[in-house]
């Protein structure tokens, strides 16, 4: 035997290479350079939304409120800036367009700040509701308010049309005259809690109106920053809303449109947001919760406003509500006869128990309205349930007019009752003869209903 070493091969790993002829390691890296060239993009937007937001709750030594907001102006500024070098000077599309929804994203805290120095001179309240400190912004006269609100509008005006137009250029115009109109209700400089739950309840409605008859083509607002632009549309509310609830006084009606927004809110992501029809339809059952608390503060509020009998607290939660049933039986998940049938049974429950606590002739009346429509209606459409139910409301309802009829004699009691007969009469009269006319309407308007959900 010789002593001459025997040479082995270690193979290396490393020096393996892809078909392309790169290395493997070097390969899965260039392929995870976009992903982590997004997150970094998303990392960098917080941060900078979280040094925007720090000027909502100043606390700050140095400087009067007007110095203090002027530097959140100049740093919206040099945001749009950065997107616009980024744009035309790098040729980097996401980099602009991050820096300019981050811009756009952030005017909403500069109203806000607005109308905290608005109200601090201009209040139409006869003086400033007691604030937290932190929260609180003052102007040193009406003029230095008026002035700096005027050179913020001046420079957040254009922020927002460039902002948008790289964002979304298609709907450039509308969404940026929604969002300034929805931003301006902050403005306002009062803090009485029916006064906002009127501008947020107007907000909701023109919000739903754009998602329902502007933005519904448009492919374009579909993607996830499509989406996201819209969803921008709600900022200005959502701040309107948290400011009142968590620095000001919550009457019965704010509470009432907080139930609906929340209940909007819970039906429309359950159509929109969730791909599993089961989920879908669960999420938007969750929505009759809230949509009931709706008309109970409503209720409240009225009791409260305008002194709301007894009497009538029923009706008043109960029809509202079975209306709402109904109009979410047209845009519900594949639920559509659930709500229908919930809708039936609630307004001739409601009016069952009105009858059965606070019997009168128009609350007799209003169940048999009701009961004779349900009736007709699960006739037409061969429910049985719904004819049950509304052949049972009918029966209840007449039995109590007849009694009052036979106990008083008085023309109110017979002569409704009689007057009502005539009109059923009238009624099937009319549907048998404008059946068609009538069938097609309701056609009409479930194929513009269906429409919306495209």
């Amino acid at each position: 035997m010789s002593g001459a070493p025997i040479p082995i091969e270690i193979p290396v790993e490393s020096a393996r290479s892809s078909p392309s002829g790169e290395p493997s390691s070097e390969a899965a890296a260039r392929a995870r350079v976009p992903t982590l060239s997004r997150i970094l993009r998303v990392i960098g937007a917080g941060v900078l939304i979280a040094s925007a937001s720090s000027f909502l709750v100043h606390q700050w030594e140095s400087g009067n409120d007007i110095q203090r907001y002027l530097a959140l102006l100049v740093h919206t500024a040099v945001l749009c800036a950065a997107g616009f070098f980024c744009g035309l000077r790098i040729g980097d599309g996401k980099s602009a367009r991050t820096f300019l929804a981050v811009a756009v994203a952030g005017v909403p805290a500069h109203f806000c700040i607005l109308g905290g120095l608005l109200y601090s001179q201009l209040s139409l309240d006869g003086g400033s509701a007691p604030v937290a400190h932190y929260a609180t912004w003052v102007a040193s006269s009406p003029g230095a308010a008026l002035l700096t609100a005027a050179l913020a509008l001046a420079v957040l005006a254009p922020v927002t049309w460039i902002s948008f137009l790289a964002l979304a250029r298609p709907r450039a115009r509308e969404l940026s005259l929604a969002f300034f109109g929805l931003n301006a209700a902050i403005l306002l400089p009062s803090r009485d809690p029916e006064l906002v739950a009127l501008l947020v309840g107007a907000s909701l409605a023109a919000f739903a109106w754009l998602e329902l008859r502007v933005f519904r083509g448009d492919t374009a607002l579909r993607t996830l920053e499509g989406r996201g632009v819209r969803a921008m549309l709600l900022v200005p509310v959502a701040l309107l809303l948290s400011r009142s609830v968590l620095h000001y006084e919550v009457s019965w009606l704010l509470a009432a449109v907080l139930a609906a927004a929340a209940s909007a809110a819970l039906f429309l992501a359950g159509r929109e947001w969730i791909r599993s029809p089961g989920l879908g339809r669960g999420i938007q059952g969750l929505a009759t919760l809230p949509a009931f608390a709706t008309w109970v503060c409503f209720a409240g509020a009225l009791e409260q406003g305008v002194g709301l009998p007894s009497a009538w607290v029923l009706p008043v939660i109960a029809l509202p509500f079975a209306a709402s049933l109904a109009g979410m039986s047209l845009l519900s998940v594949g639920g559509g006869a659930l709500y229908r049938r919930a809708a039936v049974g609630v307004a001739l429950g409601g009016l069952c128990l009105e009858l059965a606590f606070f019997p009168s002739v128009l609350a007799s009346l209003a169940c048999l309205a009701v009961a004779i429509g349900a009736v007709a209606y699960g006739y037409l459409l061969e429910r049985r349930l719904l004819l049950l139910t509304g052949a049972v409301g009918l029966l209840y309802a007449l039995a109590h007019h007849v009694r009052w009829a036979v106990e008083f004699y008085a023309w109110s009691h017979w002569g409704s009752l009689a007057l009502l007969g005539a009109l059923v009469i009238v009624a099937a009269s009319l549907l048998e003869r404008h059946h068609e006319r009538v069938i097609a309407h309701l056609t009409g308007l479930r194929q513009r209903v269906g429409s919306w959900q495209a």
